[in-house]
């Protein structure tokens, strides 16, 4: 993967990551390597960026929050450590999760900066409409898609394509 200079204006990110059988642990460790590999373009060590994550099936199995670590490389480790549970994906459950539990003063949400839900994930969930409720100014990538990262006009653009 080609590196690119960190974004400089603030922000916080939480990953949702689907752990549910659909996605099976093989896929499920694959999406653990690519966000690992986003976060990398974060400057989380200058403390322009916080990151948080969660795994998810029909409930939240793991998670961190955005004050949890203030390195690349703990961040990274903390990802990578998320557990797989199979059974069912409930995403709306698991924005509800994040909405209540992640993205507040307490777990280190930041109100002065933007904040950004990228949910992994290869499917509907088991609340359609949950999640459709929940789910606003998110970005969601499928599992089932091979994914990267490319600068294009001084942007970094998230580009998917069927594996």
């Amino acid at each position: 993967m080609r590196s690119a200079p960190p974004a400089q204006s603030a922000f916080d990110v939480i990953f949702v990551i689907d752990a549910s059988r659909n996605i099976g642990s093989a896929i499920f460790a694959q999406a653990k390597f690519f966000v690992s590999q986003v976060i990398e373009h974060f400057d989380v060590d200058g403390r322009v960026a916080r990151v948080g994550a969660c795994s998810y099936s029909a409930r939240v199995v793991s998670s961190f929050n955005l004050n949890a670590y203030r390195t690349v490389a703990n961040v990274k480790a903390a990802v990578m450590s998320l557990s797989y549970s199979g059974g069912n994906a409930n995403t709306a459950a698991a924005l509800a999760y994040v909405r209540t539990s992640m993205l507040t003063p307490a777990a280190g949400d930041r109100t002065n900066v933007p904040n950004l839900i990228v949910i992994l994930t290869d499917g509907p969930s088991a609340d359609p409409l949950g999640a459709r409720v929940s789910a606003t100014s998110i970005l969601i990538a499928s599992c089932r898609e091979k994914c990267c990262i490319t600068r294009c006009r001084g942007k970094d653009v998230l580009s998917c394509t069927r594996a």
